[in-house]
């Protein structure tokens, strides 16, 4: 009998500790796979925006956003709008929220599985994400930041020059993914390459087999 009742106990526990990690989560609007405007004339008109208004993105463009880099489009099979290598999926997408409604400010780490934003930082680190991307304007001026990461050990635990490259490939994937949905919703980005990894790393404090590998800043045109 005694131990009926601690099965009973321990699966209560699990329970409310699972529903307790849910309610962390902040569920997103669900995407929209349907739009007005053509594939063609998104093609057509994406070009690197490094101005942006000082105005806010709303959750929905910010779900949208997110939902195209690293979205679930399979759930059955777990595949997602980017296609990667082996289907080990070695790209995390993390925002930064300097300005949005229906959001806070600071660092969320998108789950694709729930199509969730995770906090995991409560200070949106702006002085220290400027100074690791050099202090460049679009940086400064944008709503929302995206950080492209990438942990290789994912690929591969003991992964060779093959593994890393197919995760670069992978980020050119979701950040071209990102531009186009960007141009769709007539939002601006651009991809910054040039930043300092290592103060970047730092910032959002990634384990040493995780990478800043790409960052896109964006913002209403």
């Amino acid at each position: 009998m005694k131990k009926i009742f601690l099965f009973i106990a321990v699966s209560i526990f699990c329970i409310n500790l699972s529903n307790a990690q849910e309610e962390t989560l902040i569920k997103l609007p669900e995407p929209f796979i349907d739009s007005k405007i053509s594939l063609e004339k998104v093609l057509w008109e994406r070009r690197s925006q490094r101005t942006y208004k000082a105005f806010p993105l709303d959750v929905s463009e910010i779900s949208q956003l997110l939902w195209a880099g690293q979205g679930i489009t399979d759930y059955e099979k777990g595949r997602r709008t980017a296609p990667s290598a082996r289907a080990k999926y070695p790209l995390d997408l993390y925002i930064t929220i300097f300005y949005a409604d229906g959001i806070d400010k600071g660092i969320y780490q998108y789950i694709p599985e729930k199509h969730a934003l995770k906090k995991v930082f409560e200070n949106n680190k702006k002085d220290e994400i400027l100074k690791a991307c050099n202090f460049q304007g679009s940086i400064a001026q944008s709503s929302v930041v995206i950080i492209i990461a990438g942990t290789y050990t994912r690929m591969n635990e003991k992964y060779t020059e093959t593994d890393i490259r197919f995760t670069y490939s992978e980020v050119g994937h979701a950040s071209q993914n990102i531009f186009l949905q960007a141009t769709a919703l007539n939002l601006g980005t651009v991809v910054v390459g040039g930043f300092k990894e290592d103060l970047l790393n730092k910032a959002l404090q990634f384990p040493t087999e995780t990478r800043a590998l790409y960052v896109m800043p964006i913002g209403k045109k």
